[in-house]
């Protein structure tokens, strides 16, 4: 049996207005954040385009998922094929989604098969905090790092160990039910969660321009959990251990009988779990030891097939060493080094000629200010068993002008290495064969911003272009029949991203608006699934205990083909969300998203939710 896998070219350009929006953008970044330096530093002190998602976002998202959330943020667009926990597309600066890395707690999830990572698999109610860090960043991450790093945090505990508990019911069907204990007792740290939600679905995975197009209800189903615990051996020296897994059953449309009326299903597994040691070996020197384990794996099914057995099963599992060592230089600035040793191993119902390979990498990273200039840069060196040696970086300057307005530069380089479909999918008689001698993809970026904030609020401006070669193109047929894969393909990705927040009379108004124009350099063709332009807009207002808020989100046309001559129409959708906190423990809450129940299409072949309405309870003592 295939596997289902997106293939798009990457590119594009974006533009961005405003950072974070109540109910779905994320929180304009004021504070402490780890991806962008894989260290804590004052996100005033850099000089990349980072924002966050904070837990109070993720509360107001109302029922969405996590591609989704994203997707509300600048310079990011996603498609999915067919609803809630289907496989989505996550567009970073209008990369392809197999560009971009995935980070749970510091552990990369990602299918080796695909490129891609789960995204739709890991529920909100998970979540504590969400890090975006846009542009590349191979010189810290390696390998696909081309458009971006987004990094999970799940939920830690802090205080004085409290429950909290969360229960929502919405329509067709939807459950959403999320329990949990954390804090802190004597130098030990915890936290436990587990949520389950289930949906009915209401509406078919794909529409009547699909060839499997069955118009039944294809309903979803996730049961997740997290651990978190750390404990204090002696000052200045911490162990712990951290655990993810998420599990997940989607209804799609693949297969049918005379009569249309099978129902296929998708099984998922993600998982991420690591174990760390952590030492202040001198005043100045902070070493982390992290041993780490991810696992995705998709099992892909039809039950009752007239047709006979058909049924694919491909997991992959990452064991990866990390050791990284932390110096403060005092006034030089911040120095970040390490190794990094990963080993990659796939299985599955197709006979792959290789199924494992490994990597061996040190990087180091540094970050200074110099009155007014900030400086930031990388430097990684990653050898591959496959594809040898690669060395990127990035350098970033910055300049504050006064208080108020901040100017940026950034330079860098990325690659992304082929997956194991692109380079041994055997030929099964479906028409494709992977290709041994495929290259790394690799790109050069280059990108300029400013900063302003002040009384009137905040307003961020970014442009970028970022050149990718070697692109893959995952269905080369000019070398006749069977198709293969090939590195023939370039694109050039410009762009140019401003957001914005302000208050008026009370009322916030958080946003971000994107214009790009991402090309194929070889047919001059706009790459598929990219808008020209797209954004978002919130508006909240508190009234004692309550809180109202709408969300717009819009975005232009997309073409769905590779040729320009297939369309999908733009869209315009309007969210509301209302919370209400009945006492200091417990918040009533209500969302309606797409409330005007607008018709639109994300994915070619495949149908997206109308109306949706989410009623709960959120109960977490102080």
């Amino acid at each position: 049996m295939s596997q289902s896998v997106f293939r798009f070219v990457a590119g594009g350009v974006s533009l961005a207005i405003g950072s974070a929006f109540a109910g779905a953008p994320a929180t304009e970044v004021a504070e402490t954040v780890v991806t962008a330096t894989r260290t804590p530093v004052q996100a005033a002190s850099l000089t990349r385009d980072v924002s966050v998602i904070t837990r109070d976002d993720i509360a107001r998202a109302g029922p969405t998922s996590l591609p989704e959330l994203l997707s509300r943020e600048a310079g990011i667009e996603f498609a999915s094929n067919g609803g809630d926990g289907r496989q989505s597309s996550l567009f970073i600066r209008g990369t392809n989604s197999n560009q971009s890395v995935v980070l749970i707690d510091g552990v990369r999830v990602v299918s080796a098969t695909t490129g891609a990572t789960a995204l739709e698999q890991i529920p909100l109610e998970q979540i504590e905090r969400i890090e975006i860090v846009r542009g590349p960043v191979s010189g810290l991450y390696g390998a696909d790092a081309i458009g971006g790093v987004v990094q999970v945090f799940t939920r830690k505990g802090r205080g004085a160990p409290a429950p909290h508990l969360s229960l929502a019911a919405g329509n067709d069907g939807t459950w959403r039910v999320g329990a949990g204990i954390g804090g802190v007792v004597g130098d030990t740290s915890f936290a436990v969660d587990v949520t389950h939600r289930t949906t009915d679905g209401g509406f078919s995975a794909t529409n009547r321009d699909n060839f499997n197009y069955n118009p039944d209800e294809d309903g979803y189903r996730n049961t997740a959990y997290s651990v978190r615990v750390s404990h204090l051996l002696a000052e200045g020296h911490e162990v712990g251990f951290n655990a993810f897994q998420a599990f997940g059953r989607a209804q799609y449309d693949a297969n049918q009988d005379l009569t249309g009326q099978i129902n296929d299903v998708q099984k998922n597994r993600v998982q991420a779990n690591s174990v760390y040691l952590k030492n202040q070996l001198t005043e100045r020197w902070h070493s982390t030891l992290t041993l780490s384990q991810a696992v995705d794996r998709s099992e892909n099914f039809t039950p009752r097939n007239p047709w006979g057995p058909d049924y694919g099963r491909f997991k992959t599992t990452q064991d990866t060493l990390t050791w990284q060592n932390d110096l403060a230089l005092g006034a030089a600035g911040q120095l970040t080094a390490g190794y990094e040793h990963q080993k990659q191993k796939v299985s599955s119902t197709q006979e792959f000629t290789v199924s494992n390979r490994q990597n061996n990498a040190v990087f180091a990273g540094w970050n200074g200010e110099f009155g007014a200039s900030l400086l930031n840069a990388s430097l990684r060196h990653d050898n591959n068993s496959q594809f040898g040696g690669k060395t990127t970086g990035t350098l970033g300057y910055g300049y504050r002008v006064n208080e108020a307005v901040k100017l940026t530069a950034n330079w860098g380089t990325a690659f992304r290495v082929p997956t194991f479909n692109d380079l041994y999918w055997p030929d099964d008689g479906n028409g494709y064969v992977g290709n041994p001698d495929l290259k790394p993809e690799s790109s050069r970026n280059a990108e300029v911003g400013a900063e302003f904030s002040g009384a009137l609020g905040k307003l961020k401006l970014a442009a970028f272009e970022n050149r990718v070669d070697d692109l893959i193109n995952g269905y080369d047929c000019s070398g006749g029949f069977p198709c293969t894969s090939s590195n023939v393909n370039k694109a050039t990705i410009k762009g140019v991203s401003l957001t914005g927040s302000t208050v008026l009379a009370g009322t916030t108004l958080r946003g971000n608006v994107n214009w790009q124009d991402p090309r194929d350099d070889i047919t001059d063709k706009r790459l598929t699934y990219r808008s020209e332009w797209y954004g978002t807009l919130d508006v909240s207002r508190p009234f004692d205990q309550l809180t109202l808020g709408s969300t717009l989100r819009v975005a232009g046309s997309r073409y769905a083909d590779s040729g320009n001559t297939k369309e999908l129409g733009g869209y315009a959708l309007v969210d509301l969300y209302a919370d209400y906190a009945l006492n200091p423990t417990t918040r009533l809450f209500a969302r309606v998203n797409n409330a005007f129940d607008r018709d639109y299409t994300q994915l070619a072949g495949y149908n997206t939710a109308g109306r949706e309405w989410l009623v709960g309870v959120n109960w977490q003592p102080k």
